[in-house]
Parts: structure tokens; sequence; C-alpha cells
């Protein structure tokens, strides 16, 4: 076990980044310039409750953002492809934008509280989400 900021270290410092298929991983690889080689888990091998990480993954690729590797051949295809050509897997850093995503709820949830109690509807929350920006 790493801390988060380590494991964007190690990322930052290696050649090739492979991951799991989680929205987590594959977005700090994309922070530190990597277009990562994801290896979702899959439910038929017991590793996770569903597929969700199948489907993120296949999107990530979809939109250039991760490779993606679903049987061990093409796992060994793309650590090779990495290997021959490496600038094929960097890209610009792309920073998550979590912090300010975060900064951004807790001044919705501030000026509700601020407020008299009544019921917000979720068009509303997400109306004052984008307001706070």
């Amino acid at each position: 076990m790493v801390s988060h900021q380590e494991i964007l270290d190690l990322y930052s410092a290696a050649e090739i980044v492979v991951v799991q298929g989680g929205p987590g991983s594959i977005f700090d690889a994309l922070s530190t310039g990597h277009i990562p080689i994801t290896v979702p888990r899959r439910v038929q091998l017991n590793e996770v409750v569903d597929n969700h990480q199948v489907e993120f993954a296949r999107q990530m690729a979809r939109q250039g953002q991760a490779v993606i590797a679903e049987t061990k051949e093409c796992l060994w295809a793309e650590l090779d492809h990495a290997m021959q050509q490496p600038g094929d897997f960097h890209t610009v850093p792309r920073p998550s934008g979590s912090s300010e995503a975060a900064l951004r709820l807790g001044r919705a949830v501030q000026e509700m509280q601020s407020r008299p109690a009544r019921i917000v509807s979720m068009k509303r929350l997400g109306q004052l989400l984008v307001s706070c920006a």
C-alpha cells in the first residue's frame, strides 16, 4: 500500500502505466501524462460484483484516453507496442479537477444550509453546483 501522492510519483516516473479499469486509476494515470493500459476486473473471475470497470475502460478507450486489454494476449501485445513506441502512450498531463469539484459542492451545501429549511429538488441542486463554479 502506498499513498495517493506516492502512486502519482510512481506513475510520473514510469515509462508505461498498467492499471485496473477503475476511474480513479485511469484518471490518475492521465493526470501524470500517461495513457494507461487498462486491465479491467471482471465479474466472471470473481474480482468484482459487476462489470462496471469493463464498460468504463471501453468508453475511455473509445475516447483515446486508455488502451484496454481484456485478454492475456492483448495485454502482451499492448505491452510490446508500448515498449516499441512509448510515445503512443503519453499525453499532456490532465489534472482531474476533483479538488475544484469538491469546493463547488462544499459551497453549494453551505448555501443550502444558510437558507430556511425546504425541500430542494435534484434539478435545483444541479443548478446550485453549476452556479457555484
